[in-house]
């Protein structure tokens, strides 16, 4: 957001635009994401008639919204068992042998991704001195290396950000002994923003 220069658009359009940026969190409209955006609305001056200034709106409905609750990242974890399992049959397609009735789906990580879980696990046992399993929120993003850059909710308590590699790599749930199924990613709130 730093990177927006809200001051070169009020100089290029300023005579003409009413320039209001909106600072939004997923957190002000009840989910767990972990990136905010900066929207900037553009109101013409010689064609509206302001009735309301819109960064305050939005922070009278944002507040209103926090008050109600927030989701957590295993509130995600909405698939029921046919949805699990036609997910994981379509992972086994890359070579995995699909068994219907595990509910454990380690069984389909590949050999990088089973490292990413083991590493991530060592971490957070080694930060909180408890079993990751036992965390019903705790999500890892296997898609990025733990060496280089964490990608959980282990200290946010946040659902990680939803990026270009999501697709590729699985948001993994130690207590579910699974991931996000595709369809539950679409219910995710970052999907609104995928960078």
């Amino acid at each position: 957001m730093a990177d927006m220069k809200v001051e070169i658009l009020e100089g290029l359009l300023g005579d003409l635009y009413s320039i209001f940026p909106i600072q939004v969190g997923l957190s002000d409209v009840g989910h767990s994401g972990t990136r905010n955006r900066l929207y900037i609305i553009l109101a013409c001056k010689e064609k509206l008639l302001m009735l309301h200034n819109p960064t305050d709106l939005y922070s009278h409905v944002s507040s209103e919204l926090k008050q109600l609750g927030s989701t957590q990242p295993g509130d995600y974890l909405t698939a029921g068992n046919l949805e699990i399992q036609l997910d994981a049959m379509e992972v086994a397609t890359s070579g995995k042998i699909f068994r219907s009735n595990m509910q454990d789906l380690s069984y389909l990580l590949s050999e990088r991704e089973r490292l990413v879980v083991t590493q991530l696990s060592d971490e957070y046992r080694r930060r909180f001195n408890a079993d990751p399993a036992d965390n019903r929120n705790l999500v890892y993003f296997t898609g990025d290396n733990p060496t280089f850059a964490m990608t959980w909710s282990g200290a946010s308590n946040r659902l990680p950000t939803f990026r270009r590699n999501a697709a590729t790599g699985k948001f993994w749930f130690p207590a579910a002994q699974r991931w996000l199924t595709n369809c539950e990613k679409l219910l995710g709130p970052q999907m609104l923003f995928v960078t």
